[in-house]
């Protein structure tokens, strides 16, 4: 942990600068796999270095350890022997903006976040809408086809009603038609009796 500190103490300018950090976390694990021969991945250096902010930020500063400051253990010496007259306003300038960027950033993620949950419960409640409608429509569809079927039994009940009229009932037998009688000298002879 304390390799990693150091680690993290050269280069946390750099991380402080840039926007997209994973070469930098990837120079700090090769050079803490050659001091301490921990093999760990970039994404495991910058949550341990999270955490460590996380942790640092909810407890007292460890004495001697100070995160916030930007510059190398000897400018720090340095400095200290000058005298802060000046500087430390400076310093405790540049400690601060860190933090108002991080709060800034912060707030600025949440806004984000707001925004997309805004847009996706507007976008829920439009495919709710959407889906709402279709159901809708189904139903009417629906209606209609059992409307269009009560109206085509009706039309056959009433079509059966009408050929029925047309349709004399034979309630007697058929009558056959009376044979001609014969008659003599045309067409064929008859015997005579």
């Amino acid at each position: 942990m304390k390799a990693l500190v150091y680690i993290w103490e050269e280069y946390v300018t750099e991380l402080k600068k840039a926007k997209r950090n994973a070469k930098i976390y990837e120079t700090m694990a090769k050079q803490l796999y050659e001091l301490t021969g921990e093999q760990r991945h970039r994404e495991e250096i910058k949550m341990k270095i999270t955490n460590m902010t996380f942790q640092y930020r909810q407890s007292a500063p460890p004495s001697g350890f100070l995160p916030e400051y930007t510059g190398s253990s000897e400018d720090k010496d340095n400095d200290d022997e000058e005298g802060l007259t000046e500087d430390s306003g400076s310093s405790f300038e540049t400690r601060s903006q860190p933090r108002k960027r991080r709060r800034l950033s912060h707030a600025s993620l949440r806004r984000k976040k707001l925004h997309i949950l805004d847009a996706m419960l507007h976008e829920h409640r439009k495919i709710g809408r959407t889906v709402e409608e279709a159901c809708h429509e189904v139903r009417r569809v629906m209606h209609q086809q059992n409307f269009l079927q009560v109206q085509s039994l009706q039309l056959q009940e009433r079509m059966m009603n009408l050929l029925e009229k047309m349709i004399p009932a034979v309630t007697h037998p058929v009558l056959s038609w009376p044979k001609p009688p014969a008659t003599k000298g045309l067409g064929t002879p008859t015997p005579e009796s």
